[in-house]
Formats: structure tokens, sequence, C-alpha cells
């Protein structure tokens, strides 16, 4: 899963261009995340050039590296066949995402995490259903003679 998150008002409060302080848990969670569910992180700012090493640098300091910044891939330039400014990911973490800011790291961490879990849980669930639904086995059924058929 990939995970954009946002500097200034999410990990740190909003004193751009200055780096504010932490926002409690950010760093922690993030790292949490990353770890635990083996995710990738984008670190996805508004900040271009100095500021923007600047607060890589801030997180680095603070034990959280990321995957890439401001982009999909660590390696992507504008040269790339397909390139688009535009970050993919899953989640995108970011004040201005939450009414009145950004929410407790503790909720966004268990969002995250149940919420993958779930997923999971529920992809589990349907694939037990699907091989015990006597319609998707007569469905397979099908398909393997058609299958044996188109061979002759």
């Amino acid at each position: 899963m990939v995970i954009a998150v946002d500097f200034d008002g999410t990990i740190v409060t909003n004193e751009y261009p200055n780096i504010g302080t932490e926002i409690p848990f950010a760093i922690d969670v993030l790292k949490r995340i990353q770890k635990e569910g083996n995710h990738r992180l984008i670190l996805w700012t508004a900040r271009e050039g100095k500021e923007q090493e600047e607060a890589v640098e801030w997180c680095r300091l603070h034990g959280l590296e990321f995957y890439a910044v401001n982009k999909n891939h660590p390696e992507e330039t504008e040269t790339f066949p397909n390139y688009s400014k535009k970050v993919k990911a899953t989640y995108y973490i970011d004040d201005h995402n939450f009414p009145g800011g950004t929410p407790d790291w503790n909720k966004i961490y268990q969002q995250i995490i149940l919420n993958e879990s779930e997923q999971a849980e529920q992809n589990h669930l349907f694939l037990i259903e699907a091989e015990s639904n006597i319609f998707v086995r007569f469905g397979r059924w099908i398909e393997k003679i058609k299958r044996k058929v188109e061979r002759y």
C-alpha cells in the first residue's frame, strides 16, 4: 500500500517556510505503519527546493525515511514515459483532508491498519464463499470443459 503524507500541518505544525514542531506521535505512527504493514510512504508536500530538502532531512533526523518525495518512484523524472506530477496513493494524509486539521495520529493508525485487516478478512471470506458456492464450482467445471473442447 502506498501512503502519501503531507509535511506542514500534518507531521509538524504549520510554520512554513520554517519547520514547525512535531505533531505528537506523527513520526512514531508513520514509522510503525511503515514497519508493520510494509507500506511505502511518500512525502507529499508543497515544499520545493531548499525547503523540501530541509523537510526530508528533518524527517531523516527523526528516523523516518520516505520511499519517494513528491513522485511515485525515487528514480522517476519528468522525462519518464507516462510521467505525471500526480502522486498515486491508497491514502493521502494531509491536514486539509480533515475538517479542523489532522486528527489524532492514533486514529489515523487505527484507520489504516484496521481497514487493511478488514479488507484482508473480507477477501478471505469471499474466497471461502466462492469455493463453497455451487454456482462458482459449476462455472469452473464448464470453463474446464470449454478449454478441453477448444484444444480439439
